[in-house]
């Protein structure tokens, strides 16, 4: 099957989360707040937020027919690695499996309604730290078909 762009979504870093505020600037941020919120007879007031270059998290949607899949990308940044996990007491199978050199976490949820495939990436370019996730999200997109797309996405392990 082949599958075609729908939409995607993406969430922006907040320029606070990449520089924390000081306690000072903080203070001095409220205190704005509340006088512009009394100035306007309001118990509140609003403020534009500053957002980096950097995405936070995005997610594209992909059709084919009545299927489709979702492809999220979590950016960790520089703060660490990122993990998949699965919670036993969930109605779920779930096997580690690789492709193209790369561990994967396969989760299907045991009505079979759902397959999901998560593994992580470290770009030795930037040490960035990123977390994929491709599922499906509508139709009948059997596991083996996720897994064909993955080998798509996935570099080749004598690549990287």
């Amino acid at each position: 099957d082949k599958y075609m762009f729908n939409n995607a979504s993406v969430h922006m870093e907040r320029e606070t989360d990449a520089k924390p505020l000081t306690e000072q600037e903080k203070a001095d941020i409220a205190k704005k707040l509340l006088t512009k919120a009394k100035s306007s007879g309001k118990d509140y007031a609003l403020m534009p937020i500053q957002f980096t270059d950097n995405f936070w998290l995005s997610t594209v949607y992909y059709t084919s027919g009545s299927k489709e899949i979702a492809l999220t990308i979590l950016n960790n940044g520089d703060h660490g690695s990122v993990t998949s996990y699965w919670d036993e007491n969930m109605d779920m199978i779930n096997r580690k499996i690789e492709i193209n050199g790369q561990d994967v976490l396969q989760k299907t949820w045991n009505d079979g309604s759902t397959t999901q495939l998560d593994w992580a990436y470290e770009d030795p370019s930037t040490g960035h730290h990123y977390l994929y996730t491709l599922s499906s999200m509508e139709g009948d997109v059997p596991a083996e078909e996720l897994i064909r797309i993955a080998e798509t996405i996935i570099p080749k392990a004598a690549s990287k």
